[in-house]
């Protein structure tokens, strides 16, 4: 069966705040390409007062500087949030997903 991921700009509080009313299988709270990066505090309180559901899923903003250490904060203020899904944005190296993919294993 095909599903269908509506993706919704988190610095729209309108979308955010209707998003029951938007008939999709999915939701894609974007942190990233839609969101500029000045918005990324007030986002987060938006997204935190949300009541999480099992098909909403979150596509954060992750900048990986000149040594390869990213910027991870947003992530850990994601989980603390409650959210479990999420859309990786680019990576362009495989040490970049891995090391992600570290800080999101929730359940180890």
């Amino acid at each position: 069966m095909l599903k269908t991921f509506f993706f919704i700009p988190s610095d729209k509080e309108k979308f955010v705040r209707n998003v029951s009313s938007i008939d999709a299988d999915c939701f894609v709270f974007d942190l990233e390409d839609a969101v500029a990066k000045n918005e990324a505090k007030a986002c987060l309180e938006r997204l935190n007062r949300l009541e999480l559901h099992d098909n909403y899923y979150v596509r954060p903003r992750i900048e990986f500087n000149d040594g390869n250490i990213p910027n991870l904060k947003i992530l850990n203020e994601l989980i603390d949030i409650g959210f479990r899904k999420f859309l990786i944005p680019k990576v362009s190296k495989l040490d970049e997903l891995k090391y992600v993919q570290k800080v999101l294993m929730l359940d180890e």
